[in-house]
């Protein structure tokens, strides 16, 4: 199976949770996504995808055969953004704004 054909079957997945982080006080306006993917073939895809606005310079995968232990990855890449104490701090994005990828 091609690479092409690992991105399309994980564009077909269904979305279970996503979060979109925006830095205020990047100069790049820095953004950030999670998102917890039921891949079709079985198990779950936990991605980060980041970058400056317009682009993706950044993705990370994470895969899980279980719903509980995808969560569970997921809360945990989320509140280590929430809770930075140094370096690039982010916002969360309402959702309604946040799925216009």
């Amino acid at each position: 199976m091609s690479l092409i054909d690992n991105m399309d079957k994980e564009l077909s997945a269904r979305i279970l949770c996503f979060q979109r982080f925006e830095a205020p006080t990047s100069p790049r306006q820095a953004w950030l996504d999670i998102t917890v993917l039921e891949h079709p073939g079985g198990g779950f895809l936990i991605m980060q995808r980041s970058g400056p606005a317009g682009s993706i310079n950044s993705t990370t995968t994470y895969f899980s055969w279980s719903l509980p232990d995808a969560l569970t990855k997921y809360q945990t890449l989320v509140n280590k953004r929430l809770h930075k104490r140094s370096g690039r701090i982010y916002s969360t994005v309402p959702h309604q704004q946040s799925l216009q990828l």
